[in-house]
């Protein structure tokens, strides 16, 4: 019952704020990272930013209670090691590269959690606001520079190569290049998700395009 005095009750209060606050930053970087449609989404964030936190809170106990003098060394475990979860997200397509800004979204958020778990708020959530406006503002921008002509669609379709197939032949009708293609079965596998970047034809409209494939037959939704 010793546990339950006033200071051990502020000790918890302050383990559980740092712990909910890197929750919360974790899922504002992952809400963005999952309306992209990346690996990499909601739930990734928030563990890995609510993990990194624990172990910075746990390298200042262990140093609190004379079990370690480094404070540092578990939180530099945790920045070279996110490595391999980051290089899960990364794909190779032909000449194309996709996934390394999730990678590093995932580094970062990180090392926000590491900051939060260490005390240091004013850095996290700075550091969280800032990624948010790269991801966002900048990435807006690069799009509309970049991206003139290139219309993004998404869609859920019956798994099967008949209706794989129709799609592809409608898309390479009204475009002149897919930039990028992504396929992922839902796990009763009946259906399959697609997301494509693909330029437009000239003269082509991406409402024509839409038009066509929503009118295939196996084609659930689309946007």
């Amino acid at each position: 019952m010793d546990w339950f005095t006033v200071s051990h009750l502020e000790e918890l209060g302050v383990i559980l704020l740092k712990l909910v606050l890197a929750g919360i930053l974790g899922g504002i970087i992952g809400i963005e990272r999952e309306h992209k449609h990346r690996p990499a989404g909601l739930r990734t964030h928030i563990l890995v930013c609510m993990g990194a936190c624990l172990t910075m809170m746990i390298s200042s106990f262990m140093v609190k209670d004379g079990l370690s003098t480094d404070v540092a060394r578990l939180g530099a475990q945790v920045i070279s090691g996110i490595g391999f979860l980051g290089a899960g997200t990364i794909l190779r397509e032909g000449d194309r590269v996709r996934g390394l800004t999730t990678a590093a979204t995932l580094w970062a958020i990180a090392c926000v959690g590491l900051a939060i778990g260490i005390g240091y708020y004013g850095g996290a959530i700075a550091a969280a606001f800032m990624m948010l406006i790269v991801l966002r503002v900048l990435g807006y921008i690069m799009t509309k520079r970049n991206g003139e002509g290139l219309v993004a669609i998404h869609v859920v379709a019956e798994n099967n190569t008949e209706t794989v197939a129709n799609i592809l032949s409608v898309i390479h009708i009204f475009c002149t290049e897919i930039k990028n293609i992504d396929f992922t079965a839902t796990e009763d596998d009946k259906n399959v998700v697609m997301l494509f970047t693909v330029k437009l034809r000239q003269g082509k409209g991406s409402d024509e395009l839409f038009a066509s494939l929503i009118g295939l037959e196996g084609v659930h939704h689309l946007e």
